[in-house]
């Protein structure tokens, strides 16, 4: 279906990760002297994540914000962040991927494409092609905005984007498409932008990332939780 109708994911969409569950009950495991405070947390990125997340002591589970290196920050970002994979950096742990998504093509509410019920990721040969910032990892920058199809026909590359909105902006100025997950067309429906399912792409995958020198005892239980929790919700 195109970006009015209906079609289901592949597997749970990222938006329907229990958060609130897997956050109550990871820090249940160590119990605290101190109040902890729950809030809902939403980093306007380029790669967004909305979850919840919880402080309790130094522990936090964040959105990945713009700042790449911050995500992962004992500063800024917290302990942990839900993120898209891949993200192969040495110095960044990932965990297994816990939810997965159906990828749609982002595309000005005007373009042929938007008319279409789905289209291959072969058409992206004949679209220009919106970028990450490039302070994101290169392996994620790969799988999002490739320079190539799976052919080898070159995608131009477009502007990037610093945030998730300032992409869909230019989206629907008409200077380019973009690659988002099933939950984009859903919480982020604009009139100037139609979705396209992506057909034979690779479903989104999303898991947990922390700062390889951080992997703590809680980090670690904290993910063996979340990986429990959405097993019992497929």
């Amino acid at each position: 279906m195109g970006s009015n109708g209906r079609r289901p994911g592949s597997g749970r969409s990222a938006s329907s990760l229990p958060c609130w569950r897997v956050t109550r009950r990871s820090t249940r495991r160590r119990p605290s002297r101190r109040t902890r405070r729950d809030r809902h947390c939403h980093a306007d990125a380029a790669v967004p994540a909305p979850t919840t997340c919880t402080r309790d002591r130094d522990f936090c589970l964040s959105p990945v914000p713009g700042s790449w290196r911050g995500t992962c920050g004992a500063g800024r970002g917290g302990d942990l962040a839900l993120a898209t994979f891949p993200v192969d950096e040495p110095d960044i742990g990932t965990g297994p991927v816990l939810v997965s998504e159906a990828r749609f093509l982002a595309v000005p509410v005007g373009h042929p494409f938007a008319g279409r019920d789905a289209v291959s990721v072969e058409d992206l040969a004949d679209v220009t092609m919106l970028q990450l910032p490039d302070t994101l990892p290169s392996s994620l920058r790969a799988d999002r905005t490739p320079h190539a199809t799976p052919a080898g026909r070159p995608i131009s590359a477009g502007l990037p984007g610093a945030t998730f909105h300032e992409i869909l902006t230019h989206v629907g100025a008409g200077l380019g498409v973009f690659p988002y997950g099933d939950n984009a067309r859903r919480y982020y429906a604009r009139p100037d932008v139609a979705y396209v399912h992506l057909r034979d792409a690779q479903p989104l995958r999303w898991g947990l990332l922390w700062r390889a020198d951080g992997a703590t005892a809680r980090v670690r239980a904290f993910a063996e939780v979340a990986q429990a929790l959405t097993s019992e919700d497929r």
